[in-house]
């Protein structure tokens, strides 16, 4: 099961290179070595006979040579079977078996280490950026005004320079105290009762046993197993609309970050949208303590005391967040400390419940993921191309055809051009909210991914990983990933967690996975590590996923994306609008309530009918 000699001599290799490194930037240096070279195949094999029938048929070959290309093909695909166990059927299985038995089926992986080579080259190089004593990323203040051009020339504040700085340079910043500590306790609350009211469900490898889990209780640890890791903690529905989500998603912290990094001109928010998106939640997985201020109690009130006062529908304030240190940001390691009210609002302190004992269950770990929230070969736009000038005029052309793509009847939308398929999203349910993250293109950007942290996030606790300085390298990481027929063979590999692959969805959007045995996307990660209140926000064209939990507490957060509201359609912001509206009112009172001037713009339901 071990890594072949050669390619753990390359781990090595970049590993003694990224320790060796004393500057902030290393510089890729290529490997000449032939045995680390993954691409080699074997000239009478599979893989390159397949490689071999592909050119023929591109070049237009003669029946007859295609003929005999295919049969050796199939010659070469018998043999590699005739070593597997008797018996085994299917594509996966075989792959399986193989892995087993020690036999490369059909030489794939060097078939399609041979087919990445080109767009490897192009990652970024190893750039981990700085972080504090404490361990946490370097994170700055709310911005005070608006990101533009001209930041670096202007009398700006340190801060703010500083941290468009390192924007640019890593393609994700991390802004603290964006949200109060208690702000994340009322959150966090909400979040665990809401878990606590969804019936238990039965694992599918139960099924025999008719073993019943009991229904979720935070301070219950034996009902932990009711969770589920495999769709990576979030919540049941696409889009959550309960009070404190929803008070956090128009905050006007939240709204200053988000247009600083959208590169808007002020903080009117006239011009910005947030996503309706929802939580997750990565369960405890090793033996330890979890502090009874993480887990808050369900009979206590998560207040309403919202920490901006937004009367004019402007970003004219700023929240009063405190400053959680290098500990937990809630109470002490044995849970006994207090839970202050929101901003000092009332004189009441709740102590928190006792703490939880965990144990080791490592089965309750996500998988380790990277990606992109898109389809690399629809991003450029009209034309397909990555260059400059093809993007100029995709951004010129979207401007003049959006008018005529609204104008037509929703369901006679075309989503045949790549920056027309959020435009033509119905939003007839709210799985719509959720594609519409996928659905970009370079013409309605810029795109920027957010996560709130409301809960410290350390290294072992899980959760976001970015591959920082891929934004500066996407257009030539895609151009290298080969035109229709790479993307052919990216889709081919979809269901196959190995290799990266193209995951594509309705009208061309999509999201490109990168492969478990991509080592060098995966040497080049960081785990973003940040504070409770924190906001981390990312270029969307930063490789990013998550990693598993390692330690004794839970990871809690809530995704806000943000984008520009003139580049979205008419037609489209009018369904997109219906909908929030129908999903307020099936909220409730105790939503709606707390709906600001600022966050019904935030929501694009400030002008709706």
């Amino acid at each position: 099961r071990a890594l072949k000699a050669p390619a753990l001599g390359c781990v090595r290799a970049l590993v003694g290179a990224m320790r060796a490194s004393d500057v902030p930037v290393a510089t890729a240096s290529p490997v000449s070595s032939d045995s680390c070279d993954p691409g080699v195949v074997p000239e009478d094999s599979y893989a390159a006979q397949l490689d071999l029938v592909r050119r023929l048929g591109a070049a237009g070959a003669s029946s007859l040579e295609l003929r005999s290309a295919a049969q050796r093909l199939k010659e070469l695909k018998r043999a590699t079977y005739d070593k597997l166990p008797a018996g085994t059927v299917g594509r996966r299985k075989k792959r399986r078996a193989g892995f087993e038995v020690g036999v490369e089926v059909l030489d794939e992986r060097k078939a399609w280490a041979k087919r990445d080579a080109p767009a490897v080259v192009k990652y970024p190089p190893v750039d981990f950026p700085p972080t504090d004593p404490d361990g946490f990323i370097t994170a700055f203040d709310v911005p005070s005004e608006c990101w533009t051009d001209e930041t670096h020339t202007r009398d700006d504040t340190d801060t703010n320079k500083d941290a468009k700085t390192f924007f640019d340079r890593y393609g994700f910043v991390v802004f603290k105290d964006v949200l109060s500590r208690a702000r994340c306790s009322a959150t966090r609350n909400e979040i665990f009762s809401q878990l606590e009211g969804i019936e238990p469900w039965i694992d599918s490898g139960d099924k025999v046993t008719g073993t019943e889990y009991k229904k979720f209780n935070r301070h219950d640890y034996a009902t932990y197993d009711a969770l589920s890791s495999i769709t990576y903690g979030l919540a049941p529905e696409p889009a959550v609309f309960t009070p404190q989500i929803v008070r956090n998603r128009v905050d006007a912290n939240v709204a200053r970050c988000l247009s600083c990094v959208l590169r808007l001109p002020d903080f009117s928010a006239s011009n910005l949208l947030v996503s309706q998106d929802r939580w997750c939640v990565f369960r405890p997985t090793k033996a330890g303590t979890v502090t009874g201020a993480t887990l808050g109690s369900a009979a206590s009130d998560p207040g309403t005391v919202s920490s901006t006062t937004v009367s004019t529908g402007n970003i004219t304030g700023a929240s009063t967040g405190n400053s959680t240190g290098a500990t937990r940001a809630t109470g002490t390691a044995d849970g006994t400390g207090d839970t202050n009210t929101e901003d000092g609002a009332g004189d009441k302190k709740r102590q928190p419940p006792n703490p939880i004992l965990t144990a080791d269950r490592p089965e309750w770990r996500t998988r380790r993921n990277l990606h992109l929230d898109l389809n690399p070969w629809t991003f450029g736009g009209l034309a397909g191309g990555n260059d400059e000038e093809t993007k100029v005029k995709n951004e010129k052309d979207d401007t003049e055809s959006r008018d005529t793509r609204e104008s037509k009847e929703p369901e006679k939308q075309t989503t045949s051009e790549s920056e027309s398929v959020a435009d033509a999203l119905p939003f007839a349910s709210l799985r719509d909210f959720s594609r519409e993250t996928n659905c970009v293109s370079f013409s309605t950007g810029p795109h920027c991914q957010g996560v709130l942290n409301l809960l410290d996030n350390l290294s072992d606790d899980g959760g976001l990983t970015v591959v920082p300085g891929f934004h500066r390298v996407f257009d030539d990481w895609v151009d290298a990933l080969g035109g229709d027929e790479g993307k052919k063979r990216y889709a081919e590999t979809h269901d196959d967690w190995r290799l990266s692959r193209l995951v594509v969805r309705n009208g061309g959007a999509g999201s490109f996975k990168f492969g478990d045995d991509d080592v060098a996307i995966h040497a080049r990660a960081v785990r973003v590590t940040a504070r409770e209140g924190s906001f981390v926000l990312w270029d969307q064209r930063v490789v990013h996923g998550s990693s598993p939990n390692f330690s004794s507490e839970f990871r809690i957060a809530q995704f806000v994306k943000g984008f520009r509201r003139d580049k979205v359609g008419a037609g489209r912001l009018s369904r997109r609008a219906a909908a929030i509206e129908l999903s307020l009112a099936n909220a409730g009172n105790e939503t709606n309530a707390v709906l600001t001037d600022l966050g019904r713009k935030l929501f694009g339901i400030d002008q709706a009918l």
